[in-house]
């Protein structure tokens, strides 16, 4: 296990597909941050939140974006820019995959992808999660550069990049970012 590594959990989005706070959603009585950081308190070094510009009751580490108005990618700058050490792999997660399971979240503190990778991030069958997966220190200067183009697109980034992957189930990278789908959540 590298006990050096963090995990960051991405949840300081505005949510406006789902119309509140993907976060504080709940399954089973438990908020989506709750199943989350539960799943990762053992593994990892440290659980982190990358919560933007919001706040969260909960207790552990919350980072704010260093470069707001930036999505989801300046989240993981701010992930980035947290790690003192420019040869180091950081664990991320979406706060709207609340169904990834303790296997998988054991995996991204376990893993160490090939150094020919700057990203291994998830996959299951056809699809690609890649705010799910493990991202090297390294690529902090090609983020920090394509958000200062004007970027903000996550698989346009992702272009620019050499990428493996690991497979999740379905249902484990089953997003849930609309009202319509976190009601699909509950019926099943």
């Amino acid at each position: 296990m590298n006990a050096k590594r963090n995990l960051y959990i991405l949840c300081g989005g505005s949510s406006r597909r789902m119309g509140r706070d993907k976060a504080m959603l709940k399954i089973d009585g438990e908020t989506f941050i709750q199943r989350i950081v539960s799943k990762s308190k053992s593994p990892f070094a440290e659980t982190v939140l990358l919560s933007g510009s919001n706040t969260y009751h909960i207790d552990i580490r919350h980072l704010e974006d260093k470069q707001p108005d930036s999505g989801p990618l300046g989240g993981l700058l701010s992930g980035l820019q947290d790690v003192d050490n420019m040869d180091r792999w950081i664990a991320i997660v979406p706060i709207d995959l609340p169904l990834i399971s303790q296997t998988s979240i054991h995996y991204l503190a376990e893993t160490i992808p090939d150094r020919s990778s700057d990203a291994h991030i998830a996959r299951s069958d056809d699809r690609i999660q890649p705010l799910c997966g493990l991202y090297h220190t390294s690529v902090q200067p090609k983020l920090e550069h394509y958000l200062t183009s004007g970027n903000r697109r996550v698989m346009g980034f992702l272009k620019e990049l050499n990428y493996s992957y690991f497979n999740l189930t379905k249902e484990e990278i089953r997003n849930v970012n609309s009202r319509q789908d976190f009601e699909q959540l509950n019926d099943d």
